[in-house]
């Protein structure tokens, strides 16, 4: 019986060593991805709240009416923009309501300075009380908050603050 001395293909060890070090190499990726996808996660949901406050105060000086950002019990539950005509803080009847946004992630923590008040934007586009208003979000996992500042003159700004 002859044997062949010229075989093509893999052995046994030569795929039981490629498919560990493929192991390994995954394992310590996984670690950095799952900090990028949190980041993401709660870079979302900043910009979705800091494009909704530019567009009631943009909305308040183009209607030269009070427009405000309630949100709904807490931010975590979303928020609703609605133009204050009679400039009570309240949603009447007769107001319209210009957008209602929903809080996506529930594992983000949510914190605001005025303990989840209203903000309300005059119709020169400044907020109605004369503080800053911040509204920090994050994840437990994550070092660091992504925090939206909204200056007394109604201009919003995002920054990345440690924990």
């Amino acid at each position: 019986m002859k044997m062949r001395k010229n075989t093509f293909g893999y052995t046994i060890i030569e795929l039981v060593v490629t498919i560990a070090i493929l192991a390994i190499l995954i394992t310590f990726s996984i670690g950095p991805m799952r900090g990028l996808l949190l980041r993401n996660q709660v870079k979302n949901e900043v910009n979705l709240l800091q494009l909704d406050l530019v567009f009631a105060r943009s909305e308040a000086i183009n209607r030269s009416y009070p427009v405000v950002v309630k949100p709904s019990d807490e931010w975590t539950d979303g928020w609703v923009i609605y133009v204050d005509v009679n400039d009570n803080g309240v949603k009447d009847t007769n107001e319209e309501q210009l957008r209602e946004t929903a809080f996506t992630n529930a594992n983000l923590v949510l914190s605001d300075t005025e303990d989840h008040a209203s903000l309300s934007f005059t119709s020169l586009g400044s907020l109605k009380s004369a503080a800053e208003r911040i509204i920090s979000i994050t994840h437990p996992k994550l070092p660091e908050n992504k925090t939206i500042f909204v200056a007394a003159a109604g201009t919003v700004s995002v920054r990345t603050v440690p924990k």
